[in-house]
């Protein structure tokens, strides 16, 4: 007989003891640093910012940000080995010294995975995120993000489904914002507004 809570193995006469099942947290048998078959804890590292020093000093975002963010990862088995904070720091660029240290613990191996409370957290710009896709998450990669409130997990379909959808969305909202603001000037011109 077999436990379907269990790795499928068969209890023969009682002898056999039963261990939990872990599904592997990577594509292709397990993480880095790991041999086939074997399966760890995805090690992560996660990653706060708030964008006025107002918001930095009440720290109230900071401080809830920071509790999603453990509590998801404990509720997910997932090892938290740093967070990192950017206070008063605009999402305009990447170039902000706590999302450059977290992505350095990536590339350093010391982390798989950068975790967020939302995209909006990481970048606001369509680009920013499609050059942080292309160049840590994507297929093919061994990092992984995940997005809390925005139900992302690149470690699945579905979450790599919903981070495609996200930012075509995003893509079209401003290529429409593009249009509708270029119909107005076209109109404004064809009234004979000097622009």
């Amino acid at each position: 007989t077999s436990d379907a809570g269990f790795a499928g193995e068969k209890i023969a006469h009682g002898q056999e003891v039963l261990q939990p099942f872990q599904p592997a947290l990577g594509l292709g048998g397990g993480q880095r640093g790991e041999t086939p078959g074997q399966v760890g804890r995805l090690r992560a590292v996660g990653y706060v910012r708030v964008s006025t020093d107002k918001q930095a000093q009440e720290g109230v975002s900071l401080e809830a940000q920071q509790v999603r963010i453990r509590a998801h990862c404990v509720s997910q088995d997932i090892d938290l080995i740093d967070l990192v904070i950017d206070e008063g720091a605009s999402a305009k660029s990447l170039d902000r010294p706590g999302l450059q240290r977290a992505l350095a613990l990536l590339t350093s191996d010391t982390a798989q995975a950068l975790v967020i409370v939302k995209l909006d957290r990481l970048t606001r710009s369509v680009k920013d995120l499609g050059f942080l896709c292309d160049t840590y998450f994507r297929e093919g990669l061994p990092y992984s993000l995940v997005s809390v409130s925005d139900t992302i997990d690149t470690r699945s379909a579905s979450g790599k489904l919903m981070l495609n959808v996200l930012m075509s969305v995003a893509q079209w909202e401003r290529e429409a914002l593009s249009e509708r603001t270029q119909e107005a000037m076209n109109e404004l011109a064809r009234q004979g507004v000097q622009l």
